[in-house]
């Protein structure tokens, strides 16, 4: 499934990086990698973790994702061509020049997806205002672990960010329930271009996001391909 590498940084043993596939639903080409950082416990960061981060760690972490995806699109840049990483609200307050910053992934496409939770009470102005800045750097925001209390967030909009990210226990229930109607709605104002549904592990799961036109998905489906092809270019 991954690839890892490690780093040391003053309390802290090491730093693992994993990489999962965002995929075509209906032609099953791989469009993106998740990087997932894991902890020196080996336990993946969490909304907590990242609470508890000192800016500077935080940031640094950030650019060590960005330096591994690197690593991997001169490897292959055709299969590695873009990266989705989680990144925590509070970074954009308080972050790196973004001048210098663009040039760094001139390289290949950029999203970067934020908790609903985070932005369920409004985002600061200077947040917005660099969120804007990396817009215009080509960079893609997406809200992550939507879910249908997105849809009373009315600060929320693709005037912000350019798509979300479905909850993988939102998606489940709708499946159980053989019932797309709750999904439909809560995608239905950012076009399904712009939806990744996460959880996606079989054919079945497949099969029900295809009947809903849905485009994109990520789960464990498509690991075992991705692992194929990291090994064969290794």
């Amino acid at each position: 499934m991954t690839t890892i590498i490690s780093h040391s940084i003053e309390g802290h043993d090491y730093i693992r990086h994993t990489i999962e596939p965002i995929a075509n639903l209906h032609v099953g080409d791989i469009v993106a990698v998740e990087v997932i950082s894991f902890s020196e416990k080996k336990a993946v960061f969490s909304r907590a973790n990242f609470s508890n981060m000192t800016t500077s760690y935080a940031a640094w972490l950030f650019t060590q994702q960005l330096v591994f995806f690197k690593d991997l699109n001169k490897i292959d840049s055709r299969l590695y061509q873009a990266v989705f990483l989680r990144v925590d609200m509070h970074l954009m307050e308080c972050f790196i020049s973004w001048e210098d910053f663009g040039s760094y992934i001139s390289n290949f496409g950029l999203s970067m997806a934020f908790e609903m939770a985070d932005i369920a009470d409004g985002i600061p102005d200077l947040a917005l205002n660099n969120m804007a800045r990396l817009r215009r750097l080509g960079v893609k925001l997406w809200i992550n672990n939507a879910d249908e209390s997105l849809l009373s967030m009315d600060h929320v909009s693709a005037a912000l960010f350019d798509g979300i990210r479905v909850n993988k226990q939102f998606f489940w229930r709708c499946f159980t329930r053989c019932d797309g109607t709750a999904m439909t709605r809560l995608t239905a104002d950012w076009g399904h271009d712009n939806v990744i549904i996460e959880g996606v592990e079989n054919k079945h799961h497949l099969s029900f996001l295809r009947l809903h036109g849905f485009v994109q998905g990520q789960g464990f489906y498509w690991r075992a391909r991705l692992l194929r092809n990291l090994i064969s270019s290794l």
